[in-house]
């Protein structure tokens, strides 16, 4: 596997949380960096991507996501395997459900990225997502309002998943 560097931005805490698990259980080969002050060299530095967000507000991408990909866009990642994850809150925002998630995700395809870690979207109750396509999700999805008791067990398969995916 090759150098692989994990991206997140984070308002409340809890999707550097989740990162700081996903790198945990890479033990030691990912190297984890908050995307608010990250440049696009940063990230070109890698050999694999992994990156995640929370959704905020109505549907958006968490905003320090958002104020990266306004400045850095274009950005060519070369066909770099880039694998996603996201949180949200299916309860108080089912009908935007990981909506960020996919904010990534199309962003990550303009760039020229190979995105990869689908995960199904069976075990989440939620009305719409604009990350669901043909009944996975584009990446990981994590709901720590309402399933943070799932959280670990999900971050461990993903990243058994992920071992292969991104070599």
């Amino acid at each position: 596997m090759g150098k692989i560097g994990l991206f997140y931005g984070s308002s409340s805490g809890k999707t550097r949380r989740v990162a700081e698990m996903i790198s945990s259980q890479f033990a030691g080969e990912v190297e984890i960096r908050d995307i608010a002050g990250a440049k696009p060299e940063d990230l070109l530095a890698y050999d694999a991507l992994i990156l995640g967000a929370s959704t905020e507000y109505e549907g958006d991408v968490q905003d320090d996501w958002d104020t990266f990909i306004f400045k850095h866009s274009p950005l060519d990642f070369g066909g770099r395997r880039v694998a996603l994850f996201g949180l949200g809150d299916q309860k108080r925002y089912p009908d935007e459900f990981l909506d960020g998630l996919m904010a990534l995700y199309r962003w990550v395809k303009d760039m020229n990225g190979q995105v990869v870690g689908d995960w199904p979207a069976k075990d989440f109750n939620f009305i719409k997502s604009q990350a669901l396509r043909d009944g996975r999700l584009v990446g990981l999805g994590i709901d720590e309002d309402n399933q943070k008791n799932l959280t670990g067990a999900r971050v461990a398969e993903w990243v058994r998943m992920l071992r292969t995916q991104l070599s």
